[in-house]
């Protein structure tokens, strides 16, 4: 394995260790140490490098999975109707890629769409 391999595969294994620890301070704990916003670039990051070098990815990667273990005292609720996220939109653009997406999922193009303000960590039906 050459040393720019040896560096790539140690940034991963590191962004992947540094991401789980933040999933579990916000997931478990209820006591995020980084905003939103930092926990999303280290993200992004991490997708990067997997797309770029699938190599790589491992079972302990946190695109593998989602969240982490979560606070007890919660019960699991069935939906009759599936709820759906617009993900990490940040922008009209990030809207519009969820809109269309939906449209051609339901294969509609008259539907309704509401919103509500959304609690950190909470959706609410």
């Amino acid at each position: 394995m050459s040393i720019d391999k040896k560096s790539l595969k140690k940034e991963y294994e590191l962004l992947i260790r540094n991401i789980n620890y933040h999933n579990k301070m916000y997931h478990t704990y209820d006591s995020p140490e980084i905003s939103d916003s930092a926990y999303d670039k280290l993200y992004s990051k991490l997708k990067v490098l997997e797309k770029n070098h699938p190599n790589l990815i491992t079972p302990q990667s946190p695109t593998m999975r989602v969240g982490s273990k979560l606070l007890d005292g919660f019960k699991k609720v069935h939906h009759q109707e599936p709820m759906l996220s617009l993900g990490n939109a940040a922008n009209y653009e990030d809207f519009l890629n969820f809109y269309t997406r939906l449209k051609k999922d339901l294969n509609a193009n008259n539907f309704v769409l509401s919103a509500e303000p959304k609690f950190d960590g909470l959706a609410i039906s």
